[in-house]
């Protein structure tokens, strides 16, 4: 069965209650505290005219930019049996950002969605103080020392991967992006043990596995039989083997490396106890694939907004802007959409417009903490942000060496709002 037929019939099944808008007051200092003191007032918003999940996905931007203008920064709605709020704008935002896990549970929202591609026993499907404490063994691996061994990495990875290019053609960017950015990481983060086993059929495991990362994943049960929840199960199953070969040879070798999977044999618990097999291939599926969306979707946006401006693309060449991708951040049930505000016209003044210089200037929403939030902030910021920096930039730097880009037949790629993060839509670009 096609692949898209099957998402539009999880989707239909998912999305069958259709939304609706609870408003709630500008007076939304008074929502601390999970909101327990507050008194809705309820209205009817209409989103959509079909059961198209298409349309419905694409909807929902408009539907909180709408909401935003009507009811204020904090409004509701109910979906599938289940209450939204959506905190939009640097001060609403900071409810979610400052607020404590007890206040708002991270675990009882991402675990659900994160757990099947991850494995139990890592992430949010720990108590908080554990993850805790696996976010900080991460940390000690993602420092400048390994960052600047990790530039020549990917220098080396990107041209090897393009090389099959030729000198000019039509290719699909994101799905080259997504390809190399799977491949750099590994190289960089896993080690050479686990890179080296990185084929195309392999490749493809991870593409699969990411794609466990769907609405349907996180609304609905995991025993659900739906296909993309058996493909995303198996192949969890399929990775972890590889993880626990390289793991059982590493420890059998005695040999000690500088990369991830040594700091993670090496690390321990504050009681004194190590990581398990099972727990450190589960971190290092996390590792990659938790950055693995952003990356390759932002660097694809960047190949496409440079295409379509090629002053800026001459320009910018040598250092590069960032452009940055779509994901909600989410607690119990509240939201924080980037998508909205980093696109608020309260805020910015060019704010649909690709313009890197705007940074260089005295930033219009410097005093406005959350309101430029690329990743994350509190509890929900990344750790994998400078990494990200280095292997972007580095591929980049090194892509408008190689080539220069241009739009096919001048199109510039709509949104894909259907997918967790928003890709594009046809991302063909042309090179010579």
């Amino acid at each position: 069965m096609n692949s898209s037929l099957i998402l539009q019939l999880e989707m239909l099944y998912l999305f069958s209650n259709f939304p609706r808008i609870l408003c709630l007051p500008n007076y939304y200092y008074l929502i601390m505290y999970a909101f327990r003191h507050v008194t809705h007032k309820e209205a009817e918003y209409r989103l959509l005219k079909s059961r198209n999940i298409f349309n419905f996905c694409s909807s929902m931007k408009i539907c909180r930019e709408n909401a935003y203008e009507k009811y204020g920064p904090v409004f509701s709605f109910t979906m599938v049996g289940k209450k939204f709020t959506y905190l939009l704008g640097s001060e609403a935002a900071a409810l979610l950002f400052n607020s404590k896990n007890e206040d708002l549970n991270a675990e009882d929202v991402y675990g659900r969605l994160t757990t099947p591609v991850f494995g139990k026993g890592v992430a949010y499907d720990v108590p908080n103080p554990v993850f805790l404490e696996q976010k900080k063994m991460l940390k000690t691996g993602l420092n400048i020392a390994q960052f600047k061994q990790h530039v020549s990495i990917i220098e080396k990875e990107t041209k090897e991967y393009f090389e099959s290019w030729g000198e000019s053609g039509e290719k699909n960017l994101f799905e080259a992006l997504s390809e190399l950015i799977i491949l750099t990481a590994s190289h960089c983060l896993h080690g050479k043990e686990i890179r080296n086993q990185l084929n195309e059929k392999v490749a493809q495991l991870y593409a699969d596995l990411d794609g466990g990362f769907t609405h349907a994943a996180w609304l609905l049960p995991g025993c659900l039989p739906l296909p993309s929840f058996r493909r995303r199960d198996q192949v969890h199953q399929a990775i972890k083997s590889i993880f626990h070969n390289a793991i059982q040879k590493r420890r059998e070798s005695k040999e000690k490396y500088d990369n991830f999977l040594q700091t993670l044999l090496d690390s321990t618990y504050k009681d004194g106890h190590s990581l398990t097999d099972d727990e450190i291939a589960g971190l290092l599926i996390g590792l990659l694939l938790a950055g693995q969306h952003t990356s390759s979707t932002t660097s694809a946006w960047m190949g496409f907004f440079l295409a379509r401006d090629k002053i800026l693309q001459e320009k910018y060449w040598p250092k590069l802007p960032r452009w940055w991708p779509a994901i909600l951040f989410l607690r119990a049930i509240r939201c924080v959409s980037p998508t909205i505000n980093h696109r608020l016209k309260d805020s910015w003044i060019e704010r649909l417009d690709f313009n890197p210089d705007q940074y260089l200037q005295d930033n219009p929403v410097s005093g406005e903490k959350f309101t430029y939030m690329p990743f994350g902030a509190g509890r929900h910021r990344c750790i994998g942000e400078n990494f990200a920096y280095v292997q972007i930039k580095t591929i980049w730097s090194i892509l408008l060496r190689l080539y220069e880009f241009d739009l096919v037949n001048g199109y510039f790629p709509t949104v894909n709002y259907t997918t967790m993060i928003h890709t594009q839509h046809n991302p063909i670009i042309q090179y010579k």
